[in-house]
């Protein structure tokens, strides 16, 4: 999973995501949108990294 990070920028990012995940978790009182939102920034995330 995320054991893998090498960096402070990298572990910051990722729990950056995570309170955004969770506030929307918390606001919608449903997990979907939090799932959703993970899978668009994971397709995001891998398309920045195969135009670079």
């Amino acid at each position: 999973m995320h054991f893998t990070y090498g960096s402070i920028v990298e572990i910051t990012a990722a729990f950056a995501i995570a309170l955004l995940l969770s506030f929307l978790f918390i606001k919608t009182e449903s997990l979907y949108p939090s799932i959703i939102a993970h899978g668009l920034f994971n397709i995001l995330s891998l398309s920045i990294m195969w135009l670079l």
